[in-house]
């Protein structure tokens, strides 16, 4: 943890789209490293393997814009597509430090814990049943929600 808190601090940002640019998010990044009041930045890349959408950007992955940051004391997280064991060890493997999960998790309340006692863990395949969904703690009202996923919610 950076400085004398009692408690950590991450900033997420998105990588690109919705109107915002790679290059100006990686000058945010160096700038939010630089203050030295953040314990770690967490990256929303949307889909962790593949190229940036901005063609001047496509030289390299949208992982690999960020890996090749000077990120001093400050952590790196990313988000985007991570959904099996071997996802996460890929990204791992790759300058990342942890990695945030959504889409897994939200299918395995216990997704850590699998990928750790099975690298090659593989996610129930979609749609996923109500019943499934509630069994893994999602609550009815959020099982309305993920309904607005394509999907991702069956019977």
């Amino acid at each position: 943890m950076n400085g004398d808190s009692q408690f950590i601090l991450g900033v997420r940002l998105s990588a690109e789209r919705f109107g915002i640019k790679l290059g100006e998010t990686k000058e945010i990044c160096k700038k939010l490293i630089n203050t030295n009041k953040i314990d770690f930045l967490d990256i929303s890349l949307w889909d962790s393997f593949k190229k940036p959408e901005e063609e001047e950007h496509t030289e390299k992955s949208l992982l690999e814009h960020f890996t090749e940051l000077d990120f001093k004391d400050v952590q790196l997280t990313v988000a985007g597509n991570i959904r099996t064991g071997k996802n996460v060890y890929e990204i791992l493997n790759n300058k990342v430090d942890f990695v945030t999960i959504g889409r897994a998790a939200i299918l395995h309340h216990d997704f850590p814990e699998r990928v750790m006692k099975n690298p090659n863990f593989e996610p129930i395949d979609l749609p996923a049943s109500r019943s499934y969904l509630n069994k893994e703690g999602l609550s009815d009202k959020f099982i309305e929600y993920m309904g607005n996923w394509p999907g991702f919610v069956g019977k």
